[in-house]
């Protein structure tokens, strides 16, 4: 049936249906935001003892590899959303997959968290999320993507089949 919609109307549907599977998905997960330094890490990044952001990214992706819990990951400003701020908590194995979350919140409101990404990563997308790749744009702090890479493509599809996306997380965390 879904063949027959329109392209908007289609897309319209899948959003629907994305949404309410995520929230189903994340009620029956329990899983709930882990506050642990939030507030404490967004105060304390001018601090001359914080680690710098690349080594804060580098960190990350060790962890990543080995899929090691880790929920004092230091919050990222999203680029192009002013105010807007992301982190990603490393859950552990579940299931022979990488269960990671991630949560946006306000820089004005820390405690306030909204999941933005339910992902549970096979072991295949960790090498590519922590290949040679991802560790140069670490430590440089540039990213890219492009359609004609095919590691970037497969990193998109990867992400697509192993993460659930909250599509209401902007109105969630907004109130709009």
């Amino acid at each position: 049936m879904r063949e027959h919609l329109s392209k908007p109307l289609a897309a319209a549907h899948n959003e629907l249906s994305a949404s309410r599977m995520f929230k189903a998905r994340a009620a029956s997960s329990g899983r709930r935001p882990v506050n642990g330094s939030v507030a404490q890490a967004q105060t304390n990044s001018d601090s001359p003892d914080a680690l710098a952001p690349d080594a804060t990214a580098i960190a990350y992706l060790d962890n990543l590899a080995e899929c090691l819990p880790d929920n004092q990951t230091q919050p990222f400003p999203f680029p192009f959303m002013e105010g807007v701020v992301g982190r990603s908590v490393i859950q552990g194995w579940e299931d022979g997959a990488c269960v990671v979350d991630s949560y946006v919140f306000l820089d004005t409101n820390p405690d306030q968290q909204v999941t933005m990404t339910m992902c549970r990563y096979s072991p295949a997308t960790l090498e590519l999320l922590t290949d040679d790749i991802a560790y140069e744009q670490a430590r440089t702090g540039q990213a890219s993507f492009s359609t004609d890479d095919e590691r970037d493509m497969a990193l998109s599809g990867a992400l697509e089949t192993e993460c659930d996306f909250n599509l209401e997380w902007f109105e969630e965390l907004t109130g709009s």
